[in-house]
């Protein structure tokens, strides 16, 4: 059947298209001045463009309409780290930018004979070693899932298996964060771009994680910080080195 619409041939349509505003206007919770903004969604579609867009885009309705955010490069990294002295890092929700430095980062690992999604998925499945079937079920989730999975299975522990966690959790993590950024070329070219920085996982609200990150306030011990610093060193950049005053103000204007 022969299409009917000649898409070479200028056709003027009475006719607009209505996007709701979630799909315009995504909304991003993005407090540091770093931070490079999604790109909004265009205004005016012509024909063929939708038609284009639904083709390439039949798998997600939402990029259709706006186009994603591109891979922070080093040099961006690395202008971040020479003004700040700092780069603070969460979810993408949070910090688009530089949440590659994240567990819930999407990218593959090989870990224990097994390949995950991301650290994250890695580091939650350990908890359940050597239990291989556990540990497998975390092989094709996403840091959110892995997250979620990992706190429902252990969340019956004994105080034991509890405490056994807690003291090889450290360890664990490092090996996970050394097999992200020594796996991932990619990955490994940006966290050397961080140069001297200091590196801090900035939790986006009080009381949710003082272990990991620095619990909002700077009271948190920053655990993932600091390896990601000790990584970066063992990759051939600089080890840890202390908070700043950079972070300091940074956390008094928040």
């Amino acid at each position: 059947m022969t299409n009917p619409i000649n898409r070479k041939q200028s056709i003027s349509l009475d006719y607009t298209i209505s996007i709701p505003n979630v799909v315009k206007k995504p909304v991003l919770n993005i407090p540091n001045e770093s931070l490079r903004l999604t790109q909004s969604a265009q205004d005016g579609f012509s024909l063929s463009t939708i038609w284009d867009a639904i083709v390439n885009c039949f798998n997600s309705l939402f990029s259709c309409f706006f186009k994603t955010s591109q891979s922070p490069t080093k040099d961006e990294i690395a202008q971040i780290a020479a003004r700040n002295q700092f780069i603070w890092f969460y979810k993408k929700e949070e910090n688009p930018l530089t949440a590659f430095l994240g567990n819930f980062h999407p990218c593959s690992i090989n870990l224990w004979g097994m390949q995950f999604q991301c650290a994250e998925a890695a580091f939650q499945a350990a908890k359940f070693a050597p239990n291989r079937n556990l540990m497998q079920r975390f092989q094709n989730l996403d840091g959110e899932a892995a997250f979620n999975l990992g706190r429902d299975l252990s969340r019956n522990w004994t105080p034991t298996e509890t405490t056994l966690w807690r003291n090889r959790n450290l360890r664990v993590m490092q090996e996970v964060v050394t097999a992200k950024f020594s796996q991932n070329a990619d990955l490994k070219e940006l966290l050397l771009a961080t140069g001297n920085a200091y590196l801090v996982e900035h939790i986006p609200v009080k009381n949710r994680d003082a272990f990991w990150g620095d619990d909002f306030d700077g009271t948190g011990q920053n655990w993932l910080g600091r390896i990601a610093m000790e990584v970066r060193g063992s990759l051939g950049g600089t080890h840890v080195v202390p908070r700043n005053p950079q972070y300091n103000q940074f956390l008094l204007r928040n």
